[in-house]
């Protein structure tokens, strides 16, 4: 039995506008035509975040690039001795990590599952493509000095100073992905059951969640608001809807925003050395997960406030607590309590 989109990919439905959509028949035709059918119906007809698909697609198209150079022109002519001979060359790449590598083998992997899937090709030559094997990863944290030293990096009188203020307390305080925080809008504030409410349309995983805060967060958020309110009517934006709007135009952040005018001159200002961490948003999530695991245990809770889509991504934290696990054991000593109590 055919996929039911593989049924669909052999319509000659247009998108509103009069493009015709993406059809097998050309996808087997041409290694670029076979990019854009995955980029259909691979990305975007599986509602794939903007993020997500720039990701795909800028490593797809590394890759049909050095297909053409070895004379490639199908994409149905690909074998798995290509794709090896690819894998062996993005190994020696000098610039490229074991990291990087298996992210193009997961790019393509996924390129040739989505052609296999909608019978493009017959067999499928990136079954058998094996990733790297990685070292454990364990992920990079910031200590509870080096948190106060970035709240206290900005100068918080000036409106500016206190949105970013206000933006780098919200990613230390609910472990949101810095894309989802840039784009929140006052009305996903639940202010009276403390909530924030995270809608699909801006989440990684186009699946909406709802992150609880506490009083110390209230109590900023409320201040914060008021002085929002005040700024952007004296600006002339008060209709804006993003909580952390832009300067200039009263729009939402963009993602190198968040980067370039917040979170790198956080650390600069607050003289944090990184000392091989990536000073990035994602170290802020990586310390409230981990604070929250060390401080509730709570790894099924945490995947729902992460918004992970499997457990095991967010079981990767469990091995930022080895150490505190083992000093609560030596304190318990469970086996040395149960021989005492039996007088063995």
């Amino acid at each position: 039995m055919q996929p039911a989109g593989a049924r669909v990919a052999r319509a000659t439905v247009s998108r509103q506008g009069g493009t015709p959509l993406p059809r097998r028949a050309d996808a087997q035709e041409s290694l670029d035509a076979a990019l854009r059918f995955f980029d259909h119906y691979g990305l975007r007809a599986n509602r794939r975040a903007e993020g997500t698909r720039r990701w795909y697609m800028s490593r797809l198209k590394q890759l049909v690039t050095w297909l053409k150079e070895q004379g490639v022109e199908r994409i149905g002519e690909v074998d798995r001795e290509l794709l090896e001979a690819y894998k062996l060359e993005l190994i020696e790449a000098s610039d490229l990590e074991v990291a990087s590598v298996n992210g193009h083998i997961r790019a393509l992997k996924r390129l040739f599952n989505v052609m296999e899937e909608f019978e493009i090709v017959e067999k499928n030559p990136a079954r058998y493509v094996r990733r790297l094997r990685e070292e454990d990863v364990i992920p990079q944290t910031l200590s509870d000095e080096e948190c106060l030293a970035l709240l206290g990096a900005f100068d918080k009188r000036t409106f500016e100073g206190l949105r970013n203020h206000m933006l780098i307390v919200t990613l230390l305080a609910t472990g949101m992905r810095s894309g989802e925080a840039r784009q929140l809008q006052v009305g996903y504030l639940d202010t009276r059951d403390r909530i924030i409410h995270v809608p699909a349309s801006i989440t990684k995983t186009r699946r909406s969640r709802d992150i609880p805060y506490d009083g110390a967060y209230a109590a900023k958020i409320s201040y914060y608001l008021r002085r929002r309110a005040a700024w952007l009517k004296q600006a002339g934006w008060s209709d804006s809807p993003w909580l952390f709007p832009s300067l200039t135009r009263g729009q939402a952040l963009s993602s190198s925003g968040v980067y370039h005018q917040v979170v790198r001159p956080a650390f600069a200002e607050a003289g944090v050395s990184v000392d091989g961490r990536k000073a990035g948003p994602h170290l802020l999530r990586h310390t409230f997960a981990h604070r929250y695991l060390l401080a509730s245990r709570d790894i099924r809770t945490l995947q729902l406030i992460l918004g992970h889509r499997s457990i095991t991504t967010t079981e990767i934290y469990t091995r930022l607590l080895s150490d505190e696990l083992q000093h609560q054991y030596d304190q318990v000593r469970p086996l040395a309590q149960l021989l005492g109590q039996g007088g063995r």
